[in-house]
């Protein structure tokens, strides 16, 4: 070819014509696969610097793990692709969302990964195209440099050219319009064994012609004709631009006919390079002719044609009618940053002027932007312009000019701080300085971090002096120095301690401000000075000395190699006052001391923290019992639980004191037995010895456990006795009968405490309850009334003080009294007790739901954003709207959110509210409209959501929709989703979703694959893929790093179930010398106890022990579960007897299970001793009797069950009526024994007034089947059916959603009753059963039923059918009701609530003393096995 070129003779272009002709794409393109390849689309010959790319692509999955920066070292194969795959990714996200790209991104770029030795073929080609008009800001000369660099460095690095390489090279001579010679680059090309192509052939056309060659293009044509290679409509266009640079405009022109005659029509672009061509020229009134003809053939010709046009015509000169062109422009989809690229060619070229008219056109797109802002966001436009235009150093008289129009015609509300900002990037202190002073003199604030990088050159430098002038200037523009910019930039370069730089600072104006003050604080204490503290406080005395502003560098100096004394020291000055704070300071240093052990992991600080608190405790500084609390915790969290001993010897014992209610927890009452207490104190009685400590301890003890009766008769013994109750012990009574709802006894105790001592201040918890108390007893005023006194008594506020009222809140709002509970938050709110969040504004629209009042809800939800710009529940609040099928108010809520949070957002929260109402085709629709794009922070909101809340079929509709949407992270939808198939425990479905992922053709990232490994190992399952190696970055030194990479490897590998695997990273870490969190041990623990391993598991748990790593009670639990489980019960038992000595409550599913292992194995003496263990520390009831009769039948000794129900029955015990007879007698009717004592049990408490028994017998009768029996029961016992609710809540408790009960039950239930109100009831939750196993037939045959019985169908029972037979596609043969479902309900809620006759909600939660059958127990299994 290059031998052509060079010798062939000159003939008449036209016969080299005579070729196979390919048609192209509209735009003269031949369509080729760019994703597959990363190979650029064929565009026409002429630069478009206008255009913006979108071809840069990659088969290559573009998701990836955590990938180094930089390295300095060669990278490992997998590091090496990790980098590729992300520099890839970077480089293609850039140009597809801007356009264009900037010279430092590329250079870095190539810089980095040549620094990696991670280049591969694809990602030189990437650079190299990135090197034309991408490069928009940089000049073409300037472009070819930057190639030809990284052209002659590519092979060093290991890369061979190919075809596609050179193509890449050729294209970006052309857009940079280099002159090269063709035949010297396809013999460099041939040498190198690269057989041109036709795309070669191509772009030397193309290249010959900018250069006006003709003659070079024909031996171009002349070689493609001899090998039949097609022509497409781009060479027309090059050949047009070749004729008109070489003069011959006929030629030019013919080449449209000459296209015609060939079979191919011209294309927009043909004529866009034909007008390019008459521009150059300066032949404007062709030029205008070309435009008439194609409008009037009715041809559209796009913004990207105009805008090639119009960089025609500014190089040309023609100014009026390039504005002509400007104007025609319509502003169309893309066009922003097609715009931008050409105004900073424009503007690269000379062509100011005409790039600042382009840029007026923006102001077009101002009606489609503005609707679309968030509240407060402008449209600002033309940045990148003033930040070209001052970068190249234009004259700042012309960039003051452009900057006031830009204002003037609102193209940018204030474009000087772009200016600013541009002058400060580029260093350039002229421009800075200039547009400082236009800002200032505008009424706008100077900045002090806006002299920053005028600093950062003298800091680099250590060049004082220069810092100094930089200071002056600072002070000569009324600018304050703020302590960052003394830290970070002054201090270092002057350099000396506080004294010597206080003095260097005032010789040049610098005023002694709060900020120099504390940066010469902070300046010592960095650099371990902590003596010189007491000297700077005496210099400028306690008002000015502010601790805060030093704090945090005091707690990094003790973790360096500070001594301890003089943090003490300094500790002290708080204390006493010489250093001004704020409250409890000391006890907040300490705290976050503590908390920063977490990122000092690896050092030995046990023993420092050891001795602060000892010399702390010598100086005599104390902390509040809530710092104690605090800090106790976090050293527990942080395996230094032996500092607790220390810590405890800092409590402030008079808050103790003063406060005992507040603080039970850390006295010593807490941990003692009430009994024994009430011992000790009838033998103080009987020795005639001071009893008034044991009676407040006593008072104290039961007024802290709720048992209201024992701690009234304590207090009524104390006052009896001649002694006075204290504060304390009224504030604990006081909180006490608030948490019970004894509203009157409440009141009159805070009487009583205000006639003993009227200073004595009631904390803000106490007055909260009382408020929410009285509300709910409907005593509204007096509640205001009571947040008023604690604003006039000044209660101080503490940090659970929004939670508090978050939860009076709620609780008024859930028993529906929204007015109530909207005059409780606004009297918060005035009395300014609480700030608005979004979680204490939620209970205003939770009331409203209660009410099923959804107007009102979104009513409530508009009122919180226009008054605090909060938006509480509203997804609940959307998904009901959905439910409910409200489209008025629907729509009005998106109208509302539009405005509210964007046009984007809306339209995500509706789709989320979509499929939370089972809408997915709704859904669907939503995610495909057009320009919906990912946003990774909500999807992972509603995932997490999904996760959280085992919602699977949500989950999965979320991942199909979002299958084609552009931005969505498809690997970590899958994560989610591989997560909850794991938590479910379906290994089946995780594979199934590694198929899908296939099918998709997407790369899962390496973490990704790990997981799915771990869930198929732990269910013994085969992995279908190797699985990448999970390793830790062993090129480090840095001890913390690979702990953190440990740790995270751990935890992960564990939660996914894999316990082999993690107990083998955890030992290879402790091998290594790691310090392991108490958070990776527990849960290496909690994954042991899963897999039943129960002897690694009490290895680990004795590890945690001796590194004082609490356990907490979920993992105590799962050592009852895992001992019972496999057969080791005296490792239960141990765990059981050692939570009981501790004086804690023992878990009450671990409880359940342990007893009803007892009862398996017929030891009823063995439960009796577990339930005196557990009732002597729980004042929580459980059923502990169930299982000891339970245990009695198992060993064949009924009649031993029933001497106990009688002893219990003969009692005057509470507990009479709770002995949880019904699965006994259940039992007993299994094993077919006689039941005569039964009977004659139940016609004896029957007598005495106890219907306890009998309804347990009912019940049992029932489950058994024996209907006859029943009916016969209920018909000789009237008081049976004088108590509703009896039969009721056996009802509810088999229509509960999931049961898997049969119906017969509940049939056989109505077939005894002859009342029609209750059989209503019956029937009531008989529908609902059918409608959880979806039995529409049934459903429909009981309202034929009902009628025939003339049993009452409420409207709800009626719309409950109505909806069942319309999901199953069924004609309705009544009237359905017009209402929502929640409207009944509410209704219903309201007439129950009203006549008081059945209180079905207490009646649903009542089953915590009964047996409540078997299916509890299927639910506690369930249960155990999650915990």
């Amino acid at each position: 070819m290059a031998t052509l070129l060079r010798s062939a003779r000159n003939a008449r272009l036209l016969r080299f014509l005579a070729v196979p002709i390919q048609r192209s794409g509209r735009s003269g393109r031949v369509v080729t696969n760019v994703r597959r390849n990363c190979r650029l689309s064929l565009d026409a010959a002429r630069p478009t610097a206008a255009c913006s790319c979108r071809y840069l692509s990659t088969e290559t999955d573009l998701a990836s793990e955590d990938v180094s920066r930089r390295q300095p070292v060669q990278q490992t194969k997998s590091q090496q692709r990790q980098t590729y795959e992300k520099t890839l990714n970077e480089l293609d996200e850039t140009v597809k969302r801007m356009g264009r790209i900037t010279k430092t991104k590329v250079t870095k770029t190539f810089e980095d990964l040549c620094n990696s030795g991670a280049v591969t073929s694809n990602l030189a080609l990437l650079l190299i195209r990135c090197c034309g008009t991408l490069m928009a800001e940089v000049p073409a000369e300037e472009r070819t440099e930057i190639v030809h660099k990284i052209w002659e460095k590519l092979p060093h690095l290991g890369i061979e050219f190919d075809s596609s390489h050179y193509n890449a090279l050729l294209k970006i001579y052309i857009e940079n319009e280099h002159q090269f010679a063709p035949t010297e680059f396809i013999a460099n090309m041939e040498s190198k064994g690269v057989t041109p192509n036709r795309v070669t052939h191509q772009r030397l056309i193309a290249a010959y012609c900018l250069q006006g060659d003709i003659q070079g293009a024909g031996k171009v044509l002349e070689f493609m004709k001899n090998k039949e290679m097609p022509i497409t409509d781009s060479v027309f266009n090059s050949l047009i631009t070749g004729h008109a640079r070489a003069g011959d405009m006929e030629n030019a022109t013919k080449m449209l006919t000459i296209m015609k005659n060939v079979g191919l029509q011209p294309t927009i672009d043909t004529y866009t390079s034909l007008m390019g061509a008459h521009a150059e020229t300066g032949d404007i009134d062709s030029v205008r002719e070309v435009l008439h003809n194609l409008r009037q053939d009715g041809k559209d010709i796009p913004d990207k044609n105009l805008m090639i046009l119009i960089q025609s015509l500014a190089k040309s000169g023609q100014k009026e009618f390039t504005e002509e062109i400007i104007g025609q422009l319509r502003v169309g989809p893309r066009y922003i940053p097609d715009a931008i690229n050409l105004c900073l060619t424009l503007v690269t070229q000379g062509h100011d002027d005409t790039a600042f008219e382009l840029l007026k056109t923006f102001q077009k797109m101002r009606e489609q932007v503005e609707p679309v802002l968030a509240v407060g966001e402008e449209f600002n436009q033309g940045s990148f312009f003033v930040d070209h235009i001052v970068k190249l150093n234009r004259p700042t008289d012309n960039i003051k000019n452009y900057l006031q129009e830009m204002q003037s015609l609102n193209i940018h509300s204030f474009p000087y701080f772009v200016a600013l900002q541009s002058a400060l990037e580029d260093n350039n202190q002229e421009y800075a300085y200039e547009f400082m002073k236009i800002i200032k003199e505008q009424g706008r604030p100077l900045r002090p971090h806006y002299f920053w990088p005028l600093m950062v050159q003298h800091w680099q430098n250590g060049n004082a002096e220069g810092m100094k002038e930089i200071i002056r200037a600072v002070l000569d523009h009324d600018v304050e120095i703020d302590i960052d910019t003394f830290m970070m930039y002054i201090f270092p370069t002057i350099g000396g301690e506080a004294e010597s730089l206080l003095e260097q600072l005032q010789e040049i104006g610098v005023p002694e401000s709060n900020s120099l003050i504390g940066s010469l604080f902070r300046w010592e204490v960095a650099h371990n000075r902590l003596e010189k503290i007491p000297k700077l406080v005496k210099h400028f005395g306690t008002e000015k000395t502010d601790f805060s502003q030093f704090r945090v560098s005091l707690i990094q100096a003790f973790f360096r190699d500070t001594p301890v004394d003089p943090v003490v020291n300094v500790l002290k000055l708080i204390d006493n006052g010489t250093i001004s704070v704020g409250t409890n300071s000391t006890g907040i240093t300490m705290l976050q001391m503590v908390d920063e052990v977490r990122t000092a992991s690896g050092r030995n600080v046990g023993p420092k923290f050891q001795e602060l608190f000892e010399k702390v405790h010598r100086q005599g500084i104390k902390i509040t019992a809530s710092h104690f609390r605090q800090i106790r915790s976090m050293l527990d969290q942080r395996g230094l639980g032996h500092l607790k001993g220390p810590l405890r010897k800092l409590i402030n014992l008079s808050e103790l004191n003063d406060q005992m209610d507040a603080n039970i927890d850390l006295l010593p009452i807490q941990s003692v037995d009430p009994d024994k207490l009430e011992s000790h104190y009838e033998e103080l009685k009987k020795k005639n010895m001071n009893t008034r400590g044991a009676l407040r301890r006593l008072i104290m003890v039961h007024a802290f456990k709720g048992q209201y009766d024992k701690a009234m008769k304590f207090k009524d013994e104390l006052l009896s006795s001649g002694h006075e109750a204290t504060g304390a012990i009224y504030a604990m009574l006081i909180d006490m009968t608030a948490r019970l709802n004894r509203v009157e006894e409440a009141m009159q105790l805070k009487q009583e405490l205000e006639s003993f001592s009227p200073d004595f201040p009631l904390d803000s918890a106490k007055y909260i309850k009382l408020a929410q108390a009285l509300t709910l007893h409907g005593r509204l005023q007096d509640a205001l009334d009571m947040l008023q006194d604690m604003k006039d008594r000044s209660v101080p506020l503490s940090e659970l003080t929004d939670t508090n009222v978050f939860h009076m809140l709620n609780n008024v709002a859930l028993a529906g009294q929204v007015e109530e509970s909207r005059s409780l938050f606004q009297k918060c709110i005035d009395l300014e007790i609480i700030q608005p969040t979004p979680n204490v504004t939620s209970p205003l629209v939770t009331g409203y739901f209660q009410r099923g009042d959804l107007k009102g809800a979104l009513d409530c939800v508009i009122e919180c954003h226009d008054k605090y710009k909060l938006l509480p529940r509203f997804h609940d609040l959307l998904v009901k709207l959905v439910e409910a099928g409200n489209k008025e108010e629907l729509q009005r809520a998106m109208d509302f959110g539009s405005q509210a949070v964007g046009e984007m957002n809306i339209l995500y929260d509706l789709v989320f509210a979509f499929l939370s109402a089972g809408k997915y085709k709704q859904a669907k629709k939503i995610v495909e409209t057009p320009g919906f794009r990912g946003r990774t922070q909500r999807l992972n909101w509603y995932s997490k959501k999904c996760l959280d809340e085992g919602q699977t079929e949500r989950l999965e509709t979320l991942v199909d929709i979002t299958q084609d949407l552009f931005g969505c992270d498809r690997d970590q939808m899958y994560m989610f989703l591989l997560r909850l198939y794991a938590k479910n425990d379906n290994w089946q479905k995780c594979l199934d979703a590694y198929a899908r992922m296939q099918e998709e053709q997407l790369v899962p990232r390496d973490r990704t694959l790990r997981y799915l490994a771990d869930v198929l190992k732990t269910h013994g399952q085969e992995v279908p893929f190797k699985v990448p190696e999970r390793t830790v970055n062993q090129e480090t030194d840095n001890v913390e790093d690979t702990t953190i990479k440990y740790q995270r490897l751990i935890m992960n590998v564990g939660r996914a179930g894999n316990y082999t695997e993690a107990r083998r990273l955890f030992d290879e870490a402790l091998s290594k010398g790691c310090e392991l969190s108490s958070e990776c041990h527990t849960v290496l623990l909690r994954t042991a106890l899963q897999a039943d391993n129960l002897s690694d598991a009490l290895s680990l748990k004795e590890l945690c022990e001796q590194k004082s790593i609490a356990i907490d009670a979920g993992i105590e639990a799962g050592f009852i579960f895992t001992g019972i489980r496999t057969g080791n019960i005296h490792e239960s038992e141990a765990v059981f007897n050692k939570v009981i000595e501790d004086g804690r409550v023992p878990n009450k599913m671990a409880v359940r299970k342990l007893v009803t292992y007892y009862e398996e194995q017929g030891e009823p003496e063995t439960i009796l001793n577990i339930m005196e263990k557990y009732q002597a520390l729980a004042s929580e009831v459980f059923p502990f009797y169930k299982h000891i009769l339970g245990a009695y039948l198992t060993r064949n000794e009924p009649d031993a069950a029933l001497d106990l129900i009688e002893e219990k029955l003969r009692s005057a015990n509470e507990s009479a009526t709770a002995v949880g007879t019904r699965s006994f007698f259940h039992k007993m009717m299994e094993k077919n024994l006689p039941l005569d004592r039964v009977y004659s049990i139940v016609d004896k408490s029957i007598s005495e007034g106890i219907t306890r028994q009998g309804v347990d017998l009912l019940h049992a009768l029932i489950d058994v089947g024996n209907t006859q029996k029943a009916k016969e029961l209920y018909q000789k016992y009237p008081s049976l059916s004088e108590n509703p609710g009896n039969i009721v809540r056996y009802a509810i408790q088999e229509s509960k959603a999931g049961s898997e009960q049969d119906p017969q039950r509940l049939i056989n239930l109505a077939s005894i009753i002859t009342d029609p109100e209750i059989k209503e009831k019956i029937y009531f939750y008989l529908m609902k059963l059918y409608e959880n196993n979806s039995d529409w037939q049934s459903a429909l045959e009981l309202r034929q039923k009902c009628l025939d019985e003339g049993v009452l169908v409420s409207e709800l029972t009626l719309k409950r059918l109505a909806m069942m037979l319309k999901r199953n596609n069924q004609a309705l043969p009544f009237e359905e009701p017009p209402e929502t479902m929640e409207y009944y309900r509410n209704m219903a809620r309201q007439q129950r609530k009203d006549s008081s006759v059945l209180e079905l909600k207490q009646e649903e939660k009542s089953d915590s003393s009964s047996d409540s059958s078997d299916s509890d127990s299927d639910k506690e299994n369930t249960k155990e096995q999650s915990s």
